[in-house]
């Protein structure tokens, strides 16, 4: 800034960066493994697939050999894969370093590496700042950008966002170089404390800036083809080199920029072939005819990104105003504070441009206009662009982050250089003393630097935390019965221990059912819980069960437990046998159990039904801590497929699952947030969500769920709402509840998971009137 004065040693600016850097990190790293190996983001656990399944070439050849390479994914049974290449290839190399290349090992190889990435182009935005303006900007640009919250969120996910970003901004950095040579009579170069842009370097460019933004261009490309917009940036950067030469040296100059331009061109062109070779069919370097797969890959991507392909994903972008994005990453992606300085400052610098080239006309004078024109040409473009598809998606914004940290940056510093001047808003002007307007700046870049900082380090805590799955997973072990379950009093209170019963297995006089235990914790055994047992002879007549417990080592028998078992008119029952003398276990020791019936019947066991939303969501409960949930502990055949087109089909598939439930699970928002914006298509489904909780009718269901809590509403189906795992952001007892914000942002990491139960109240009679109520002549 031209008015900069340098009271800071230039020392000091590379300490504060390397403390900027240490605690970016911190918020990048914090929590890396946080949802414990269970996989829960779906586009990383598909990018995990892909990078476990491809490995090394032996040489070139094979690289360049489309059809045959073991690097490339649809060689390896993924026959639709429309990321970059070059991410996977970083990951799976260096996983193969660290021999580290397994399911369960190389997505934290892919997380640490994105981490890094995001890192770096933390360090880029201070580059970027104090070359375009002064180091400064550059640092507190750097500053927001560690802080920003949906930054450090994708750094904790084995996916490209990050990646591409990162060669997006290394090229923009490469393009700010060209834009910021001007001629100068010394030929200096800048100075290390930063400086304006028409302070120059020399008056000849160097074509290693437009090699190395070549060579950048190409690499975010094979990250993610959506990255190529980038390409615009260094033609306008070399007109901006241009625009300020002398009249007389403007035409050799062009003609010299130009092949610059070429030459550039073509090296992003090359570095693509290299790092994404299967865009390409092969089978050598120089098969340069497009690689058919691929290209329809890219074509399916298209239709499905536009809302031409009715599948779910794209239900949640149902009637999104054309803001949506711009409100997810000025609430939720940066947080108030930094969003609206950020804005600010654009509207801003937008302002003084067009002041200066149209109002006051001084563009030929002083310029200063061209040293902000790059950035926020990019910033616009990007915006516009991205703002305008179907489905404008908060991570698809990434790439102008790191531009909207400087322009917030650029805002505290020019108020601060201009503290004292007039100002003129319409016809009234109006001073406000220096000292008065720096105390203001100061707090306004307090304010909006420590809420952000607050704002990131409350974020972290989702990942620190429990995973809401994770946490109503290991809830359920200890909640809803299982087909056996033990429970045992131990030192830290209860324990219940669930035991598989394995499918078609029955249980007669003549068939006794044996099962072996390998106790968890030591305690002693006081219940056998059995919550579903069925009779399948269908005798209608009492059965005595016999239990038998009995050390599997020595073969003493512990415990003999008998029962009648009388069964009601669909032939189920249940029971519960209490140890009138508890049976110690001891950990890690084996026992064994053994069950038969003394007179004549069949019967089989079952654990609790229980009932999930989708097959294109996450179920609960997860398999985990050594226990298959639906491999003979629970009975896992209810689905409401809540995607499902709202029928007489689906009816009847709601009552049934509603009558055979014990328990509902609904592990996020995805179908609640996005079914209910239709109800011209899901009217069923939305009559049930609303029944399910007890959402008021003047309450929207999609509101009524982001703040239920338990005891909030009362349902009116006999389902009551047992547990609810929220994480929210927090901040001492300051909590943010983020379920407002674009799905992709805690459905990941943090989705709200409901548990209800089924009670005396359930009436299936009721059910079915209410369901039955619904108009489906009309869906659509």
């Amino acid at each position: 800034m031209e008015n900069e004065k340098r009271t800071a040693p230039h020392w000091i600016y590379g300490v504060l960066l390397i403390v900027i850097l240490a605690v970016g990190g911190y918020f990048r790293v914090v929590g890396l493994d946080w949802d414990e190996n269970q996989h829960l983001h779906p586009d990383e656990r598909f990018l995990t697939m892909v990078t476990s399944a491809i490995s090394s070439v032996e040489d070139v050849g094979e690289y360049f050999d489309t059809a045959n390479s073991s690097l490339n994914p649809h060689n390896r049974g993924y026959g639709f894969y429309v990321y970059g290449t070059l991410p996977i290839f970083l990951v799976r190399y260096v996983g193969e370093a660290l021999e580290q290349t397994g399911y369960s090992q190389i997505y934290l190889v892919g997380r640490v590496l994105s981490a890094l990435m995001d890192l770096l182009t933390v360090c880029l935005v201070y580059f970027i700042g104090a070359r375009v303006y002064d180091r400064r900007v550059g640092l507190l640009g750097a500053a927001f950008s560690a802080f920003a919250v949906l930054q450090i969120q994708l750094s904790h996910y084995f996916a490209v966002d990050t990646f591409t970003t990162f060669f997006t901004v290394l090229a923009v950095y490469f393009a700010v170089e060209v834009g910021t040579f001007a001629p100068s009579p010394s030929g200096s170069r800048l100075p290390k404390s930063g400086a304006d842009a028409n302070t120059v370097k020399q008056r000849k460019i160097r074509l290693s800036s437009f090699v190395l933004f070549g060579l950048a261009l190409g690499m975010a490309v094979s990250s993610k083809i959506s990255a190529a917009p980038v390409a615009l940036t260094l033609p306008l950067a070399a007109w901006i080199y241009w625009s300020k030469l002398p009249t007389e040296e403007q035409r050799q100059a062009g003609v010299r920029v130009f092949g610059y331009l070429v030459f550039a061109a073509f090296l992003s062109v090359l570095t693509f072939r290299v790092f994404q070779p299967y865009a390409f069919s092969g089978p050598g370097f120089f098969g340069l005819k497009p690689n058919e797969l691929w290209v329809s890959n890219l074509q399916a991507l298209r239709a499905q990104t536009s809302g031409d392909v009715d599948f779910p994903p794209a239900l949640q972008w149902a009637r999104r105003p054309s803001w949506f994005a711009f409100e997810n990453l000025v609430l939720w992606g940066m947080g108030l504070p930094l969003g609206i300085l950020s804005w600010a400052g654009f509207l801003w610098i937008a302002w003084r441009m067009f002041k200066e080239q149209f109002i006051t006309k001084t563009s030929e004078v002083s310029g200063s206009w061209k040293k902000h024109f790059l950035l926020w040409s990019w910033t616009a473009l990007y915006f516009s662009w991205q703002s305008s598809l179907w489905n404008s998606m908060m991570r698809y914004q990434l790439c102008i982050y790191p531009f909207l940290a400087l322009f917030a940056a650029w805002t505290v510093f020019t108020l601060w250089d201009e503290a004292g001047r007039e100002w003129q808003i319409g016809k009234v002007r109006f001073q406000i003393k220096k000292n008065a307007g720096r105390l203001m700046t100061f707090a306004i870049a307090a304010v909006v630097l420590l809420t952000t900082f607050g704002y990131a380090y409350a974020f972290t805590g989702v990942f620190t935390r429990p995973h809401t799955r994770v946490a109503a997973t290991r809830w359920i072990f200890q909640n809803v019965p299982g087909a056996v379950t033990l429970t045992l009093e131990t030192e830290d209170g209860s324990f219940n221990q669930l035991l598989p019963y394995p499918a078609e297995t029955t249980i007669s006089a003549e068939n006794s059912w044996q099962t072996n235990i390998i106790a968890r914790k030591s305690g002693e055994l006081t219940t056998i819980t059995l919550p579903h047992i069925f009779d399948e002879s269908e005798l209608g007549t009492p059965q005595t069960l016999r239990v038998e417990l009995f050390a599997q080592s020595s073969g003493q028998t512990l415990a003999i437990l008998e029962t009648e078992l009388t069964f009601d008119a669909t032939f189920q029952t249940s029971h519960v046998f209490q140890l009138t003398e508890p049976v110690t276990l001891t950990e890690e020791q084996s026992y064994g159990l053994r069950f038969s019936l003394a007179n004549a019947g069949v019967i089989s066991l079952k654990g609790a039904a229980v009932a999930n939303e989708s097959s294109w969501d996450d179920g609960q409960p997860l398999r985990m801590d050594s226990y298959d949930p639906f491999g003979g502990i629970y009975d896992g055949s209810l689905n409401f497929e809540m995607y499902w087109d709202d029928n007489a089909d689906k009816l009847e598939r709601f009552i049934t699952n509603l009558d055979q439930a014990d328990y509902i699970f609904i592990t996020s928002s995805r179908q609640w947030a996005s079914t209910t914006r239709v109800p011209e298509r899901y009217p069923l489904t939305s009559e049930y969500y609303r029944h399910l909780m007890g959402c008021p009718s003047g309450l929207e269901i999609e509101k009524c769920y982001n703040i239920a809590q338990k005891g909030m509403f009362q349902g009116d189906f006999g389902f009551e709402l047992v547990e609810v795992f929220q994480s929210n952001p927090s901040l001492g007892n300051l909590e943010i509840n983020d379920q407002p914000s674009e799905e992709a942002f805690t459905v990941y990491d943090h989705p709200k998971v409901f548990i209800f139960k089924k009670s005396d109240a359930y009436d299936s009679t009721y059910v079915r009137e209410v369901l039955s109520a619904v108009d489906l002549s009309n869906v659509i």
